[in-house]
């Protein structure tokens, strides 16, 4: 048993090694009101840099911020089991969302924040995605702690609210690569249109701004046809991954 009265009224916090036994028995199911309370105090300790972070993009970079300020008892417990991770090395403790109309905004509000933070990482999902899940996710160190704040564009979110419900149909086995095939397929289907109707955008857009600079008749022609090709190509993957939203509703 731990010794926890020091922590649970009030005395000095826990060391990493005690944190990390906490989590080795909370891993192990040995889980009692003691190790409770010191997992309760341990993410209070990511109360005030949260709040920070939160801050930051909410008054400062103007955007929504969604999410929670600490990770639930239950989802620290599957992690620590899942990816046989110590509780010190989990990085989303305290962790937020934030969701951005395109790769365009998703993109502008990375840069942004890589500058206004100072300590900051960036784990791009988009082009090597985890069990098919696509956004970018900011690692923050504020006051010693790590704080995460996923950025995902509408379709990305759309795409994990999806995953979140079959889930709860098929097994939230689903949701790290296991379970039913059906559902997996789908959703790695669905992953894969959202990423190249969002690649498409990007380039179309791109391209629209290159066109404002071209003078020459013939090549604002041949731009202009281009642009017209990538919308086609845009819509072509936004229809696929309607029909496949609606084999999951059928």
């Amino acid at each position: 048993m731990l010794a926890l009265a020091s922590l649970l009224i009030g005395g000095p916090l826990l060391s990493k090694s005690q944190i990390d036994k906490i989590g080795d028995r909370l891993r192990e199911g040995d889980i009692d009101a003691d190790a409770i309370r010191a997992l309760e105090a341990y993410r209070d300790e990511f109360t005030e840099s949260y709040k920070y972070v939160e801050r930051m993009f909410r008054d400062v970079l103007g955007h929504t911020v969604t999410g929670r300020p600490a990770k639930s008892t239950l989802a620290i417990i599957e992690k620590l089991r899942r990816q046989k991770t110590r509780l010190t090395q989990i990085q989303d403790i305290a962790g937020c969302r934030i969701v951005v109309g395109s790769v365009a905004e998703q993109n502008s509000l990375v840069e942004a924040a890589k500058v206004m933070l100072d300590e900051i990482s960036v784990d791009d999902k988009r082009d090597d995605p985890v069990h098919s899940y696509r956004a970018v996710h900011l690692i923050i160190k504020q006051g010693g702690k790590l704080v995460e704040v996923q950025v995902r564009t509408r379709f990305q979110h759309f795409w994990a609210e999806i995953s979140e419900k079959m889930a709860d149909t098929y097994g939230q086995e689903i949701k790290y690569g296991e379970g039913n095939e059906w559902a997996l397929n789908i959703l790695g289907r669905m992953s894969e249109h959202i990423r190249k109707m969002e690649n498409l955008y990007l380039r179309s857009l791109k391209l629209e701004r290159d066109i404002s600079g071209v003078f020459d008749r013939r090549a604002m022609k041949q731009a202009k046809k281009r642009a017209e090709e990538l919308q086609r190509a845009v819509r072509l993957e936004f229809y696929k991954l309607r029909e496949l939203v609606r084999q999951i509703e059928s």
